[in-house]
């Protein structure tokens, strides 16, 4: 299963890398909105782990929303 984290604290987000990966979860890392977009522009994931206060946002919300409608079936975790 693919899981997208969005974090931008770098210590946070190794951590939970290191335990989905112990899980046996493949993990895709971005540190921002921009990056996560153009990712999901291009491919998916089942599950993602969003930040809701992450930096540099606009509207955390919209964002929050515009993931969702994005990966449709999958999970989003905020």
């Amino acid at each position: 299963m693919k899981i997208l984290l969005v974090e931008d604290n770098l210590i946070l987000a190794k951590g939970l890398i290191y335990s989905l990966n112990q899980s046996g979860f493949e993990v895709i890392h971005k540190e921002n909105v921009k990056d996560t977009i153009c990712f999901l522009n291009k491919a998916l994931a089942d599950i993602v782990i969003l930040d809701i206060f992450i930096s540099n946002c606009f509207n955390n919300i919209k964002t929050a929303a515009w993931f969702i409608e994005k990966i449709n079936s999958g999970q989003l975790f905020l």
